[in-house]
């Protein structure tokens, strides 16, 4: 009887490794890169920080039909920034060029620099300072892939 017990103990310890181990939390960060990076995203937040003032929701403050937008991300490093949905007039629709200058930083149309804060095959969160306001406002994009 003891040992049957022990066998099952052992069995049910297997099992559970097992399962634990097949399971990936959908929250931990993989290194970017061109073949992961791939995909549609869709906007989902945007917040702004002056210099030392306030968070701000800066997502809120946009027309509705910005709100929708997507950004597709291509192999051929070309991306197409998407006015789905409810689409503006005239439609917002472009597209550019874009790349991971390391696992950290994307770069669109060779100037516009992001710092790549957290990636996990489906969340992707941007930051961007403008310096163009002053003081210079800092953004974060949260995208999440379709």
């Amino acid at each position: 009887m003891k040992k049957q017990i022990c066998y099952a103990s052992i069995i049910l310890f297997a099992i559970g490794i097992a399962i634990n181990s097949c399971s990936k939390s959908k929250s931990s960060n993989v290194t970017p890169t061109n073949s992961n990076f791939v995909g549609t995203y869709k906007f989902t937040s945007e917040t702004g920080k002056p210099g030392t003032g306030q968070q701000f929701n800066a997502f809120d403050s946009l027309a509705p039909c910005e709100r929708d937008d997507e950004v597709r991300f291509n192999a051929d490093s070309s991306y197409d920034y998407l006015d789905t949905g409810t689409v503006c007039s005239p439609t917002g629709s472009y597209s550019g060029t874009w790349y991971l200058q390391n696992s950290n930083t994307l770069v669109l149309d060779i100037s516009s620099v992001y710092t790549i804060q957290s990636f996990n095959n489906k969340t992707l969160v941007l930051v961007f300072t403008d310096a163009y306001t002053s003081p210079a406002t800092v953004y974060t994009l949260t995208l999440t892939k379709q």
